[in-house]
């Protein structure tokens, strides 16, 4: 190798070493994520007021007063895996299917909620539905409707359980009444079939995980143990005033 070539290979050597390494690319800023998050879960839920945080791959949601399936939630809590490709948002509160891969949740139910429902919804078939929780299980009273060659009202009474399945909560083990009478499995079939589930998870835009079912005199909860997430960048959306 003569002189010049090996001065060249040197400058070709050092030209290489002094070059700028490419930047690596950035991840998702954390602070505008929570906002991100808490945006459209805002838009979906409704709650009165929820607090997003997240580390850029977890993200701990607390809400009060969400709505899923028409039926308020008085407390709602979230620990969500994120995708790492994530969709970008398109405006469409069902964005979150591309933001978040999956989730255990925690959620509970009140029974004046259920019954507000019920007051004000009658797509059942029920009028004055009325539920009274109880820690091993429920009671319930109200006026059915139904039509056969015509139509008939009914006061039946009730009682079951409520148990968790893959699609929601729904009324299991029931045993109804009319006037003191317990009615045939048949046609407590028919009335439960009109009214299950009562809390649809489809509803809910994103894997979300629960495991067990609990129930006092006031209210049901279903946790899946959500953990909380002790750092990273929080954000708060509050329920637009009217």
């Amino acid at each position: 190798m003569n002189r010049r070539t090996l001065v060249l290979s040197v400058l070709l050597l050092l030209c290489s070493l002094l070059a700028p390494l490419p930047e690596a690319e950035a991840g998702p800023d954390p602070k505008a994520l929570a906002e991100e998050i808490a945006r459209e879960l805002g838009k979906k839920f409704r709650p009165d007021q929820l607090t997003v945080t997240t580390d850029g791959s977890t993200a701990y949601v607390e809400a009060r007063g969400a709505w899923i399936d028409k039926i308020r939630i008085d407390s709602l809590r979230l620990e969500a895996t994120l995708k790492p490709e994530r969709t970008p948002v398109s405006g469409d509160a069902d964005a979150l299917a591309g933001l978040i891969a999956s989730s255990v949740g925690e959620l509970t139910l009140l029974e004046k909620d259920v019954n507000g429902y019920f007051a004000k919804n009658e797509e059942s078939g029920f009028t004055g539905l009325h539920f009274d929780f109880t820690p091993s299980g429920f009671q319930a009273k109200g006026v059915y409707s139904a039509t056969f060659l015509f139509t008939f009202r009914i006061r039946l009474a009730a009682t079951g359980v409520l148990a968790l399945r893959p699609e929601g909560i729904i009324l299991d083990q029931v045993a109804m009444f009319v006037e003191g009478l317990k009615q045939p499995d048949s046609f407590t079939a028919r009335v439960v079939s009109s009214v299950n589930p009562l809390l649809e998870f489809r509803d809910i835009p994103f894997p979300v995980t629960f495991k067990r079912l609990t129930m006092t005199d006031s209210e049901v909860t279903l946790t899946g143990g959500p953990k909380r997430l002790d750092q990273g960048a929080t954000a708060v959306w509050k329920r637009p005033q009217p």
